[in-house]
């Protein structure tokens, strides 16, 4: 019976470490997913009015496009929790903030 415990003790005790991980750095992941986050709902908000910005005669386009930011918003923040650590999440959406914001300064007329 204790042969069977001691085969068993080591995978339970890396499943407990792999859940403590994704909880590591809760509050950077969570200032970068607010942070970047809204960069890139509003970087999207941006494109989507790109390419009708100087003649457009739609005017829910307007609209569509102020209420497409909190959802993308929440949802950057939401899935700011899956990475490994703040640093992680803070690299990652930071440069995709930068890269979108170049992006759309590059094609912005």
């Amino acid at each position: 019976m204790s042969h069977t415990r001691s085969k068993e003790a080591p995978r339970h005790a890396g499943r407990a470490k792999q859940r403590n991980d994704l909880g590591k750095g809760w509050l950077g992941k969570t200032l970068a997913g607010s942070l970047c986050g809204l960069a890139l709902a509003l970087i999207a908000s941006g494109f989507f009015m790109l390419p009708d910005t100087k003649h457009n005669t739609v005017y829910d386009k307007y609209q569509i496009a102020m209420w497409m930011v909190p959802p993308i918003w929440l949802a950057v923040l939401s899935f700011s929790y899956l990475f490994r650590d703040a640093l992680r999440a803070w690299l990652w959406l930071g440069g995709a903030s930068v890269l979108g914001f170049a992006l759309f300064k590059v094609l912005a007329p």
